[in-house]
Formats: structure tokens, sequence, C-alpha cells
């Protein structure tokens, strides 16, 4: 069995790309940076993030408020929220991402869900390649669905194991349209 550390290079490198290009995106918008994990605030933050992870060892229930709520950042009709703490609590998701990107060349960069636990050797990923990803877009704010069977990857020993089904739900109070 293959370890996450020895996924072929491009796979590793689109997930870094994606995220650095989302976290560019929705930096660049002049934005706070995100809230750390907990309820969702009561401030004017713009998205609000529940995810649902049914297996492996974060099995649970996490709520998070982020800033990060873009349509078209990555071309046309493409959806993505991100989340990264800004001081990871150990036991909650220090990133979640969800993408959609359907003009996306490279077929597995099209849906995509994934949550990170912890930091360096000790980080556990949950990743849902494809997810299955929803949008309601009404305007001004939308609702981004991602769900799927998820596959976690542990960087201490380089294996992989059985997340369950996933769901994260991102509400956007506001969308950054590009």
């Amino acid at each position: 069995m293959r370890g996450p550390m020895s996924l072929p290079s491009r796979s590793m490198s689109s997930i870094a790309v994606a995220l650095t290009v989302l976290t560019m995106a929705s930096c660049s918008s002049g934005d706070a940076a995100p809230a750390d994990v907990g309820p969702p605030a009561q401030s004017s933050s713009k998205v609000k993030m529940h995810v649902v992870i049914e297996g492996g060892p974060h099995k649970g229930t996490y709520d998070m408020t982020s800033e990060a709520c873009l349509a078209n950042a990555l071309g046309p009709n493409s959806w993505n929220a991100t989340y990264d703490a800004e001081t990871p609590v150990k036991g909650t998701p220090s990133a979640v991402m969800v993408t959609s990107h359907p003009t996306s060349r490279v077929a597995e960069a099209k849906t995509m869900g994934a949550i990170f636990f912890g930091e360096d050797a000790d980080k556990v990923i949950y990743e849902m390649k494809p997810a299955v990803v929803t949008v309601t877009d009404r305007g001004g704010s939308a609702t981004i669905v991602a769900r799927g069977k998820a596959r976690t990857s542990f960087y201490a020993d380089g294996s992989f194991g059985d997340g369950g089904e996933v769901v994260i739900t991102v509400e956007c109070d506001t969308v950054e349209r590009h």
C-alpha cells in the first residue's frame, strides 16, 4: 500500500495549488482572517461551514466560520469555499476545502472536498474525490453542499483508511464573484 507521502506528485501538488489559489483569493479581498473553530459567529461572518464525518478517527460534527466563498474564481461556474484555522486545535479541523470546478482539465479536481486535521507528520486528511457538489445560488448568497465517501490519509505511517460518508455544508451569506 502506498502512503500519502508517496502519492503521485501531481495529485499532492494539485491539492497544494488549489489550497494556495483559494487562500490567496480569499485574502485578496482585504477581509479579516478566518475565525477559529467554534460555534457560528454572530458578527459579520460571511461563511458558515458544517461538517459531518461518519467514520475514521475524527468521526463527529464540526462547525467553523470563514471568510472565503468564491464564485468563478477558477473558471466559469466554479465554486470554492475554504477554512484555515489561524491556530489549529487538536481534534478539530485545521482546514476545510470544497471545490466545484466543472471546466477543470484535471478530472479529480472537478469536484472535491477535503478536511485536514493536525499538522506536519501527524496530519490526517479526509478526501472526497470526486464529491457530489450541489450549489444553490441565490445571487447575493449561496449554499454549497459536498458529500461523498471519504478516504483518510495518515501522514504518521503513510497508510490509508475509510473515512465513511462525509457531508460539508457551506452557507455563504455573501459571495465574492470573479
